[in-house]
C-alpha cells in the first residue's frame, strides 16, 4: 500500500468487518452443514441443500423478495436493510428466512465489493477481504442457490453478480456439488 493510498474510514472499516462476519457465517454455514442455519422456531423444519429443489426453492423466495420490495441497484443501503431485518423478524417459514437472510448476505457482500471497486480500489486490506469473501461466500451461494444467479440478484445486487461469475469462471475455488 502506497503512502497516499485512499484509505476508508474507521467506521467504515468496522462495517466492512460486519459485512463479511455476516457473509461469511450465512454462507460458510450453508457450505458446511448442507443446510441454512435457521432461527430457532424452525430448527425442526431445516431446509436440506444437497437437494436441488430445495435450492430452487430458496432462490425462487430471494426473486419474490427483490420484486415484492422493488430493490434496485439504486435502492439505499440503510433501507434495504430495514426491509430484509423486518422479513426476517417475520419469516413464517424457514424458507422464508433463508431467503431473507440469504438477500441480506449478498447485500452486505455487495457493499464490500461496491465500495473496493468505486472508492479504494489500491486499498489492500479491503482488496483481501474482497477475495476471501469470493472464495468462501461464492461456493456458500451456489450451495443455497444454485450455481446460476437469477436475473434479479445480478440486477440487485451488480458487483456480488461480478464477483460470483469471477469466482466461478475461476478454477481456483472449491464448487460444491450443485
Amino acid at each position: 500500500m502506497g503512502f497516499f493510498t485512499k484509505r476508508p474510514s474507521r467506521e467504515m472499516q468496522a462495517t466492512y468487518i460486519k459485512c463479511a462476519d455476516l457473509a461469511m457465517n450465512v454462507f460458510g454455514y450453508a457450505l458446511q452443514k448442507k443446510t441454512p442455519n435457521p432461527k430457532k422456531e424452525f430448527e425442526d423444519h431445516a431446509i436440506d441443500l444437497t437437494v436441488g429443489d430445495n435450492r430452487t426453492a430458496i432462490r425462487g423466495e430471494i426473486c419474490r423478495l427483490v420484486r415484492d420490495c422493488h430493490f434496485t441497484s439504486a435502492t439505499d443501503g440503510e433501507s434495504m436493510v430495514r426491509a430484509l431485518e423486518e422479513r426476517i423478524s417475520n419469516a413464517e417459514t424457514s424458507l422464508e428466512d433463508a431467503a431473507a437472510v440469504s438477500a441480506m448476505a449478498i447485500g452486505a457482500i455487495n457493499v464490500v465489493a461496491r465500495s473496493y471497486y468505486q472508492n479504494f480500489p489500491k486499498y489492500r486490506p479491503l482488496y483481501e477481504m474482497l477475495d476471501n469473501l469470493a472464495k468462501f461466500c461464492c461456493p456458500g451461494v451456489a450451495q443455497m442457490i444454485g450455481p446460476d444467479l437469477p436475473e434479479e440478484i445480478v440486477d440487485t445486487w451488480p458487483y456480488f453478480a461480478r464477483m460470483f461469475s469471477d469466482a466461478k469462471e475461476s478454477s481456483l475455488f472449491m464448487w460444491p456439488d450443485v
